[in-house]
Order: structure tokens, then sequence, then C-alpha cells
């Protein structure tokens, strides 16, 4: 069985993929996200993170349509997943992010995929202790739980995206993990 954990977004969603098993374990996490910088849309850790250019795009809903079916070709075979909820503070472009979002949950029910969302809150007390974490925070618990040094993988100088996006999808995966097994003993 696979569960996922997604962060989505307009810029760079990402995807992290795992079988579910007993214990949640970093070495059979798989993380696919989009990125518009070139330098970034390949195969990291032999293939274990997958970088891959947007598709291109003349309205927004073209682009929304991409991002969604880039995710459902990813979680086509995964049973259960955990989705980052909306957040409340959130300030930009908020509509679009909306619908962009509502265009994979549409999909996703579409598809008979379960899945649960979790506010952005919930998700950073789970990795860090503190509902409030910052970026950084959350990269220093992905850090010491992995030992996987993203910005120097990325040869990258802050936790920046894709780096924050990848870590936020690992702890969505991970809750997702502990969703299922709280719902369902380890079966």
């Amino acid at each position: 069985m696979l569960i996922a954990g997604v962060d989505y977004s307009l810029t760079t969603p990402s995807i992290c993929v795992t079988k579910y098993s007993k214990a949640f374990s970093f070495d059979e996490c798989h993380f696919y996200f989009l990125t518009s910088k070139q330098k970034l849309a390949c195969k990291h850790l032999h293939g274990k993170i997958v970088g891959k250019l947007h598709y291109l795009y003349s309205t927004p809903e073209q682009r929304y349509d991409n991002i969604s079916q880039w995710a459902i070709d990813i979680l086509n075979s995964v049973q259960f997943l955990v989705l980052e909820d909306y957040a409340f503070a959130a300030k930009g472009r908020v509509f679009h992010i909306g619908e962009n979002t509502g265009l994979l949950k549409h999909q996703l029910w579409r598809f008979k995929k379960a899945f649960q969302v979790a506010a952005p809150t919930t998700i950073k007390k789970f990795a860090t202790g503190k509902g409030n974490a910052k970026k950084e925070d959350m990269y220093a618990s992905f850090l010491a739980e992995t030992g996987c040094d993203l910005m120097k993988l990325f040869e990258m100088h802050n936790v920046d995206s894709p780096i924050n996006d990848v870590v936020d999808s690992f702890y969505m995966a991970k809750y997702a993990h502990h969703l299922y097994t709280e719902a369902n003993g380890n079966k």
C-alpha cells in the first residue's frame, strides 16, 4: 500500500510517496516536485527526488489543469494521502491558490482517492513540536531526522523552494502514516 503527503502550490508543488509499513522511513520515500528552474529539473539522489519543469500554459486554467494532472499521475497508485490545507494568513493570489487546489481536490474525488487535509500548523507541530515553526525550523527537524542535506544537494544557501516544499511533503507523508496507523493499526 502506498501513502503520500502533498504540499500543493502554484509554483513548486511537492509530493512525497512511500510504502506503508510499521515504521515510517525516509529511505522508503520518493519525492516529486515541479519547478521553473532548469538546474533543479532533474533526478537527485539517484532518482529518489525528481524535479520536473512546469508544463507550458497559456491560461491560468490550463496551468491549474497541468499541475493537477502532474499530481494525479504521481498519486495514481496511492491509497491514502494528506494534503496541506489553506493557510489562514495567506497573502497574495489567494483566489488563484484556491482554484488550483480546488481542481486537485476535485480530481482526487473523481478518481476516488482517500485523502485528508491538515492545517499547516498541525504539520509544523507534528514535525517540530511548535505550530508556528518557521521553514528553517522544519528544515532543521528534517535534517536531524533524515541526515539528508537538501541545501547542499540543491546547491542553495537558504531554505527556499523546492527545499521547504520537499520538507513539507515529507512531514505530510509522515503525518498520513500516523493517521492511517491510528485508524487501522499496523496492518
